[in-house]
């Protein structure tokens, strides 16, 4: 498939056949791919957890606001950030760079975590499969479930499944509303 062909297709999918689950081959593709996702100083911040078992989709489901395309989904992931990742870094430079600044930290990690999280969407698609990323969950109660270590905080959920909803219309803001050229007082791209 051709890349704009995938992020044209990829939408977010709520609606989900419980029947197909993801097998290890298809996570190992969608994440062989997703591996790719740059990260600052290439600190590779992101870790991921992939649930497919029943009993803890739905522990995942009660607290993530009760939705259902938590359970039903063929897989929950969790995508995290390690917030101290610098502290692996070989470069003194980089070490410093970071110690600290604990707002920088975080901010460096979700920013790692979502450039994967948005990879993943793109591999998964790619693959046949279908996505919608989540931000509305506990996080600290996530982290419970699935015993996350103190320095990992998770920045989304990700659903994957095989979708039984076709994409709702996409309305998307005119470039000319969203770019602009050299300052945000700029002339827009002209038209093509």
């Amino acid at each position: 498939m051709e890349f704009s062909e995938v992020i044209a297709r990829r939408f977010s999918c709520r609606k989900f056949d419980p029947d197909v689950q993801l097998g290890d081959t298809a996570l190992s593709k969608i994440f062989g791919d997703a591996l790719q996702s740059p990260s600052s100083f290439n600190l590779q911040h992101c870790r991921f957890v992939a649930v497919r078992d029943t009993a803890r989709k739905q522990a995942l489901r009660a607290v993530s606001w009760n939705q259902e395309h938590i359970e039903k989904c063929g897989a929950v992931i969790a995508v995290c950030a390690v917030i101290d990742a610098h502290k692996d870094a070989e470069s003194e430079m980089i070490r410093g760079f970071y110690e600290d600044n604990p707002a920088l930290m975080r901010d460096e990690a979700i920013r790692s975590a979502a450039l994967a999280a948005m990879t993943l969407m793109y591999a998964a698609t790619d693959q046949g499969w279908d996505s919608c990323p989540m931000i509305g969950f506990d996080p600290a109660a996530v982290g419970e479930i699935l015993d996350l270590p103190e320095n990992w905080l998770v920045a989304m959920l990700v659903v994957l499944g095989k979708g039984v909803e076709q994409p709702p219309p996409m309305s998307r803001l005119p470039l000319s509303e969203v770019l602009r050229l050299e300052t945000c007082s700029g002339p827009p791209l002209p038209e093509a």
